[in-house]
């Protein structure tokens, strides 16, 4: 077996297994009603006319009235096909009329849970035999109408869209069976023909048979455990690039305005008339004692924070600060106060900063054109 297949075979094991124990949970909760159902004779609750015309014997009856079996001797023989089926019911009807001739005679079908109201009806029909259980403990009672159905302990609805599951877990299962049953059975047969051609006595076969199947589940196990850990590789390699990611994302902010602030200063210095060594020593004293009370260290830091406080996604940022500006109950609504005072804290801000950066641009000018 190759690595694929068995690796596809393990896959589709483990799905089986986890539906097969779903599938006799609900089983198990969900049993056939043994109790003897209300039997109301010679009423068709099928269709308006008796016997219902446009179908053959054995197959469904529209859209909600499901075949389920065929030649029941009477209508409880019906009813117990009935509970028996996978599927939930709440209304079967047994058509065992007299006439022989009749395509209807001894079908038995049922109304699906979900039908509504309008797709049941109460005409005459002779031979006819509608049924609903008489276990109280079947069904519920919503918005006022009261619901039965062909299984037990359904009394809620979360029970009862579990108890549906039924049939569609059966019919996955079935082909889930088949599936496994063509993916191993294409190896395996092949190397059992192999095996048997090398085989002289039907004991020697056995013992090959058994050492393959042993090999086989061995080199599964190994696969499987191989699986596992590139599963767990794979996981922390994503997770590593991930925070790389984030982190690349959050701090390339900081890296555009690093190298922005280098072009500036770079160009400031490239067409001033002051040399290099001077240019220097107007920094310094530009960084003397007491430079944190300068405008723009003040500026800097104070935005600093802000996009710190919100991270470092400016994108996110400016549109986050778009649709706060941008809606009316922020300036109009009953937190109008806060954006007229960060509006005026801007103002302020703005006004004393830029006044002393205007009188010191003006110096630097002046002094730079000497």
């Amino acid at each position: 077996m190759s690595y694929s297949d068995s690796s596809q075979l393990l896959n589709k094991q483990a799905e089986l297994k986890a539906l097969q124990t779903k599938y006799n949970t609900y089983t198990s909760t969900y049993q056939p009603i043994v109790a003897v159902p209300t039997s109301i004779d010679n009423i068709n609750a099928i269709s308006l006319t008796p016997p219902p015309q446009g179908i053959r014997a054995g197959e469904d009856f529209g859209e909600y009235w499901k075949f389920v079996s065929s030649g029941d001797i009477n209508a409880s023989a019906c009813w117990t096909s009935a509970t028996r089926d996978p599927r939930i019911f709440k209304k079967v009807v047994y058509t065992g009329i007299s006439n022989t001739d009749n395509t209807w005679n001894k079908q038995c079908y049922g109304l699906v849970w979900n039908a509504p109201a309008d797709a049941s009806y109460n005409e005459y029909a002779n031979g006819y035999a509608t049924m609903v259980t008489a276990d109280a403990n079947s069904g519920f009672t919503s918005d006022g109408v009261a619901l039965t159905y062909t299984k037990t302990n359904i009394t809620s609805q979360d029970k009862l869209n579990e108890a549906a599951q039924i049939a569609d877990l059966k019919s996955r299962i079935d082909s889930l069976i088949e599936e496994i049953a063509v993916v191993a059975g294409a190896s395996i047969n092949s190397e059992l023909t192999s095996l048997s051609q090398t085989s002289a006595d039907q004991k020697s076969l056995i013992q090959n048979i058994n050492q393959y199947m042993n090999t086989s589940a061995q080199q599964i196990d190994a696969s499987n455990s191989i699986i596992d850990k590139r599963k767990n590789l794979n996981m922390l390699y994503e997770d590593i690039n991930n925070q790389i990611t984030l982190k690349t994302k959050k701090y390339k902010f900081i890296m555009y305005f690093v190298v922005g602030l280098i072009i500036i200063i770079s160009y400031l210095s490239y067409v001033s008339k002051l040399s290099l060594l001077e240019q220097i020593a107007e920094l310094g004293n530009w960084m003397s004692w007491g430079w944190w009370t300068n405008w723009g260290v003040i500026t800097f830091v104070v935005v600093l924070l802000i996009v710190s406080s919100f991270g470092w996604d400016m994108k996110g940022n400016i549109a986050m600060i778009f649709r706060y500006i941008s809606d009316p109950e922020f300036w109009t609504g009953q937190m109008w106060w806060v954006g007229i005072s960060f509006l005026l804290i801007i103002v302020v801000f703005a006004y004393a900063s830029f006044k002393s950066f205007f009188n010191e641009a003006a110096i630097t000018l002046d002094k730079l054109g000497e």
